[in-house]
């Protein structure tokens, strides 16, 4: 699952063992994916499980203001690979789902059918494990666009393409005499971005073990102190009842 917006997974994606699994985007309402997991339990298909979510949705809007469901999109699959998608014929362009065995992509804000399309080719033409098959079908998308979208896998690298796409951008748009040798392609100042975070992140981490050993050490001395102080204590008052008694 990919979008410009954050921790989108927790309203899109709806799953359940044994039972299928469902995605709502777009113009979301997130009362269709447990609304379908309850339907997916009592047996119904996902053509019917679609139809009747749709059919069902009163469609009051959000805040007062529009939030029309002939903008949504929805997908269901039971535990059998059935599935049925549904694109609202206003979910922003180019909007659409495309199904394969076991599998079915949609989106949003793309730049064509292909992008869908090469993620369930992907997806079925990889073998191994679900989850490999899953990251290999969502590194098939071309075509998405980039004010919309980042990359949903990869990590540090795509961390480090972008660093390099934006310090050549800066680069280009730097006067003449202002530009950083070497910047034309990237390279060099992402490195150095790169390197520069890296070593900021080892000086908080090294400035953060001083500190915890400088706190153990406190401690000992004060657990220290108070154990001489309780052993001169008790001295005290051994000596003190010893001469009582000889008193």
């Amino acid at each position: 699952m990919q979008s410009r917006v954050f921790s989108v997974g927790n309203g899109v994606l709806w799953g359940e063992a044994d039972a299928g699994i469902a995605a709502t985007q777009a113009i979301v309402d997130v009362g269709y994916g447990p609304k379908a997991l309850a339907l997916l339990r009592a047996g119904l298909t996902p053509d019917a499980i679609v139809k009747a979510i749709l059919d069902s949705d009163p469609d009051p809007g959000y805040a007062g203001q529009a939030w029309p469901k002939a903008g949504r999109q929805f997908a269901v699959m039971d535990a059998k690979g059935n599935y049925a998608a549904y694109t609202g014929p206003q979910a922003t362009t180019w909007a659409g789902n495309k199904g394969g065995k076991f599998c079915t992509a949609q989106g949003n804000i793309l730049a064509g059918e292909a992008v869908v399309s090469n993620m369930v080719k992907a997806f079925e033409e990889t073998a191994g494990p679900l989850s490999l098959r899953l990251r290999r079908g969502a590194r098939r998308r071309p075509g998405r666009r980039r004010r919309h979208a980042r990359p949903a896998v990869g990590g540090a690298r795509h961390r480090q393409e972008e660093l390099r796409r934006l310090a050549a951008q800066r680069h280009r748009a730097a006067p003449a005499g202002r530009r950083q040798p070497g910047a034309d392609q990237g390279a060099a100042p992402a490195g150095r971005e790169v390197r520069s975070s890296g070593e900021g992140a080892r000086a908080r981490a090294a400035r953060l073990c001083r500190r915890q050993r400088r706190d153990r050490s406190e401690f000992v001395v004060c657990s220290l102190w108070f154990v001489a102080q309780l052993h001169l204590f008790l001295l005290f008052f051994f000596f003190g009842s010893v001469f009582k008694s000889f008193a």
